[in-house]
């Protein structure tokens, strides 16, 4: 015999070997055979190309469902994904946004409605020749009133009102018997407190020493027009004998005029029997006609 002896027969391959037929990993198979994918290459020889052998695969081999590929973004060997661009935030500047024109929107609304306030609440007084239904009055008559009474009349109305800058109107309007004397302003009424300001002015410019004037006046609630509008009753009485006298008076303010309405008796008996038109109610009826051809 030789000194050589083949190997024994391995015999039919171990179903529950782990490594299979060819052994442990790193170790050669039989003779003949090609070692498997995923076992050592001899040095100097290429890598077989192909899939890697499941998970154990060697750093940058070609991932499973790529064969071929580096890895995928991300992964290790693969291209560097894109910055994903910040989310844009845009609540805050939406709502600044909205609230901006808003705020805009509301700021155009109050010029409109203030530029409309201020045209539509203009006005000036005039004296026309007819007022009212009624005539003016240049008579002799008319010409003493505006000297005895108008003064004391026109200091009412500034003090009332306050104002610095105005233009200055009187005017006897009749019809028959009937008679109405008008004073006022067209300038810069300040007329906050209407029924208070005139109640004081009427006592502190009306009153003498030999007689007192009191008042009663409140707010109506027609002025004939924009601003408001009072009325109410004067009692004259005198300081050494017991008499009393009772007249009436009407008022109106808008933003940029002030009047006086009083009547004047003109006849005896009308101080007994009060024309309904020298009454309140008649008076405020009168001051609106008037103020209708007056005021522009």
């Amino acid at each position: 015999m030789s000194g050589w002896n083949p190997p024994p027969n391995p015999g039919p391959p171990n179903p529950h070997d782990p490594y299979g037929p060819h052994g442990p990993p790193g170790q050669p198979g039989p003779p003949g055979q090609q070692p498997p994918h995923g076992s050592p290459v001899p040095p100097g020889q290429p890598t077989p190309q192909g899939p890697p052998a499941g998970p154990y695969a060697p750093p940058g081999a070609p991932m499973p469902g790529n064969p071929g590929m580096p890895g995928g973004p991300g992964m290790p060997g693969g291209p560097v994904p894109p910055p994903v661009p910040p989310r844009r935030k845009r609540g805050k500047g939406l709502l600044i946004g909205l609230l901006a024109g808003g705020f805009a929107l509301l700021l155009m609304l109050g010029v409109g409605g203030f530029a409309v306030y201020y045209v539509s609440t203009d006005h000036e007084l005039s004296i026309p020749s007819r007022a009212g239904g009624m005539t003016l009055d240049s008579s002799a008559e008319a010409a003493r009133l505006y000297t005895q009474i108008v003064p004391e009349l026109r200091r009412v109305v500034l003090e009332t009102t306050n104002a610095t800058d105005y233009d200055f109107y009187r005017g006897l309007y009749r019809d028959g018997d009937l008679a109405f004397l008008v004073v006022g302003i067209t300038g810069d009424p300040d007329a906050d407190n209407l029924v208070s300001e005139l109640s004081f002015a009427v006592r502190n410019e009306l009153s003498t020493d030999d007689a007192s004037v009191s008042s009663r006046i409140w707010g109506i609630d027609d002025a004939g027009g924009d601003g408001e509008a009072v009325c109410g009753r004067l009692t004259v009485a005198a300081e050494k004998v017991t008499a009393y006298s009772h007249s009436s008076i009407c008022a109106w303010a808008s933003r940029t005029t002030f009047a006086l309405v009083v009547p004047i008796f003109t006849a005896p008996d009308q101080r007994e029997n009060e024309p309904p038109e020298y009454e309140v109610a008649g008076l405020q009826r009168v001051m609106r006609d008037l103020r209708a051809d007056i005021e522009s």
